[in-house]
C-alpha cells in the first residue's frame, strides 16, 4: 500500500551539462501533474508529462528540473551586429548634428537585450531527455521509498482501528441476542395485557409481534459489517491502488452501523456504535492519503 505524500530527487549528468530532478507529490482524488521546466529546455515538458502520466496513478505532482554546471551546450549570446552598428551610427549622428556627447560603453551595449541575443545552441534532444528521463526514473524510485514507508505507517494505523471496530462489533454481536429477547420479553407482556383488556385478534397480534421483531433484529447488519472489515483488512495487504475501494467500503461500513445504531434502543449498544463511527472517521481521514 502506497501513500501520495512523498519526495524523490536525484542528479544526473549529460556532458558538462548538469542537472537535478526534484518529484514531490500530496493527495488528490485525481492525477494532477505540475512542472518547473528551464526555458532551455522546454522541449522536454512534453516527454516528462507523458512519462510521469505511465509511471503514476493519483496525487498531485510537482516535478522540478534544475540546470546547474556549463549550459553552454545549451544555450548562447549572440551579438546582432547590424543592429550594433546602427546604434553606432545613431550616436554619430547625435554627435554631429545635435552636439550631444557621451561614450557608449561595453556595459551600455550588453545590457540590451536586442544587441545581445540569448541564442539556443543545437543540442541532440533525445539524448538529452533520455539522460533526464534515466535520473527521473531514480527521482521515482526514491519518492515510492518514501511513499511505502509512509503506507506502511498508515496501515499500522488502519490495523489498529480496524481491531477496535472489530471487538465493538464482536461485543454488539453478543449482546444482540440478549436485547431482543429482551424486547420480545416485554412486548409479549404488553400484549398479553391487551388480550386481556379488548376482544382483539390473537394471532393477528402475535404476526405484528413477529414484524416487529424483524425490524429490531440487527444480525444482518452486523454480518456485513464484518464482511467489510475483512475486505478492508485485504485492500491493506493489497500492492495496487487500493485508495478509491477503501473508501467506498468505508462508506458502506458507516451506512450498515448507522442502521445498526436506529434499530436498537440499548444504551450499551449505541454507544459502542458511536464508537465505531468516530473510528471510521478517522480512518476516512486517512484514506484520502492513499493510492
Amino acid at each position: 500500500m502506497l501513500s501520495m505524500t512523498g519526495f524523490g530527487k536525484a542528479e544526473g549528468a549529460y556532458h558538462s551539462i548538469r542537472f537535478t530532478v526534484e518529484i514531490k507529490s500530496v493527495n488528490s482524488r485525481y492525477l494532477d501533474i505540475s512542472t518547473v521546466i528551464p526555458r532551455k529546455v522546454a522541449f522536454l515538458e512534453n516527454p516528462i508529462r507523458d512519462y510521469l502520466t505511465k509511471k503514476l496513478e493519483r496525487g498531485k505532482i510537482l516535478f522540478i528540473l534544475n540546470l546547474t554546471g556549463d549550459t553552454g551546450e545549451i544555450s548562447h549570446f549572440q551579438l546582432n551586429e547590424k543592429l550594433l552598428q546602427n546604434l553606432l551610427d545613431l550616436k554619430q549622428i547625435l554627435k554631429e548634428k545635435f552636439d550631444v556627447e557621451g561614450a557608449l560603453t561595453v556595459t551600455d551595449i550588453l545590457s540590451r537585450e536586442d544587441v545581445v541575443e540569448l541564442m539556443d545552441t543545437a543540442v541532440e534532444e533525445d539524448a538529452l531527455a533520455e539522460a533526464i528521463l534515466k535520473t527521473t526514473d531514480t527521482a521515482l524510485a526514491r519518492l515510492e521509498a518514501m511513499q511505502k514507508l509512509e503506507g506502511e505507517y498508515l496501515k499500522e494505523q488502519f490495523e489498529r482501528d480496524l481491531y477496535s471496530m472489530s471487538r465493538e462489533i464482536d461485543t454488539i454481536d453478543a449482546i444482540r441476542q440478549t436485547n431482543l429477547d429482551k424486547h420480545v420479553s416485554t412486548m409479549k407482556e404488553r400484549v398479553e395485557k391487551l388480550l386481556n383488556q379488548y376482544a382483539l385478534d390473537e394471532g393477528r397480534m402475535y404476526q405484528e409481534i413477529a414484524l416487529l421483531v424483524d425490524k429490531l433484529d440487527i444480525t444482518e447488519e452486523i454480518q456485513r459489517f464484518k464482511s467489510h472489515l475483512l475486505q478492508f483488512k485485504a485492500y491493506l495487504n493489497e500492492e495496487d491502488s487500493v485508495g478509491k475501494r477503501c473508501n467506498f467500503l468505508l462508506q458502506e461500513m458507516h451506512r450498515e452501523v448507522n442502521t445498526l445504531g436506529n434499530k436498537v434502543a440499548n444504551a450499551d449498544i449505541s454507544q459502542r456504535v458511536v464508537e465505531i463511527k468516530n473510528r471510521i472517521e478517522m480512518i476516512r481521514e486517512q484514506v484520502q492519503n492513499i493510492q
